[in-house]
């Protein structure tokens, strides 16, 4: 593989800085603190990026990630003097 050249490492620079730049302008927008919630931020900045470079998605992974929906629950304790008891 071969070594990026300048121009390319300061593209990817220069896109990353636009992304936050976009972001922390649609935070403000919305009254939200840009450095309150860091996690939101950088997903939001991976996400931009991977939109960016898609025709390599091992640099950012996908353009947008589904999240595992939650375990189902089946069941209910409940509770009593005698103790816990799991109900079906």
């Amino acid at each position: 593989m071969a070594a990026p050249t300048k121009e390319k490492h300061f593209s990817g620079i220069d896109n990353l800085i636009r992304c936050l730049a976009q972001i922390k302008a649609q935070m403000e927008y919305k009254n939200i603190d840009f450095n309150a919630d860091k996690i939101k931020q950088y997903e939001a900045v991976r996400e931009a990026m991977a939109r960016i470079y898609e025709e390599e998605p091992t640099f950012f992974g996908p353009p947008v990630i589904t999240p595992m929906p939650a375990p189902a629950i089946w069941g209910v304790w409940i509770w009593s003097k005698k103790g816990a008891q799991f109900v079906c």
